[in-house]
């Protein structure tokens, strides 16, 4: 008598079984990295929006000491500003700017741009800040054209950002 041949009972995953995992396991890294971007984007612009609100601050602590906004970056530099320059866009020159008015000494405006991509500026006019929504060109000595549009009637005093030795000290640097 003949017996029929045994099947070994194999314990395993198919070569589909495994393929589908991996892809699963793909698109969620996918999703979490997308996440994390946007979580870290976020970061990085509340830390701008923070060092700007400091800046401003100081500026007007500054004015009731002295009398008078600063109108350099030697006066500048004896604010005491400290900021976060992991936050700011270091591929550019023109990140941070301080700009007052050369018509009204109670008039000043300060730009950042945030690694983000994403632009805040403050005019002591209107008090705001606020995220600016425009074109961004960053040639030149454009940062004088955000102080404009931040305040009108003002022009730089900076324009060094990170790669000036005159910010270094606010970055800690």
């Amino acid at each position: 008598m003949t017996s029929a041949p045994k099947h070994k009972n194999l314990n395993g995953f198919t070569i589909i079984e495994l393929l589908i995992v991996i892809v699963v396991i793909g698109i969620l890294a996918a999703i979490t990295i997308v996440a994390f971007n946007g979580v870290q984007g976020r970061s990085q612009d509340a830390s701008i929006q923070s060092d700007i609100r400091q800046i401003v601050q100081k500026t007007h602590a500054y004015n009731v000491e002295k009398g008078n906004y600063p109108r350099d970056l030697t006066e500048l530099s004896t604010i005491g500003v400290r900021v976060a320059p992991n936050a700011y866009d270091t591929s550019i020159q023109y990140n941070l700017s301080f700009c007052y008015s050369t018509d009204d000494v109670n008039r000043f405006a300060v730009h950042a741009l945030s690694r983000s991509g994403a632009v805040y500026m403050y005019g002591s006019t209107s008090g705001k800040l606020e995220r600016y929504t425009g074109a961004v060109s960053y040639t030149g000595s454009s940062y004088t054209a955000f102080c404009s549009l931040a305040e009108p009637g003002t022009t730089g005093t900076s324009g060094s950002g990170w790669t000036g030795t005159a910010w270094r000290p606010w970055a800690g640097i």
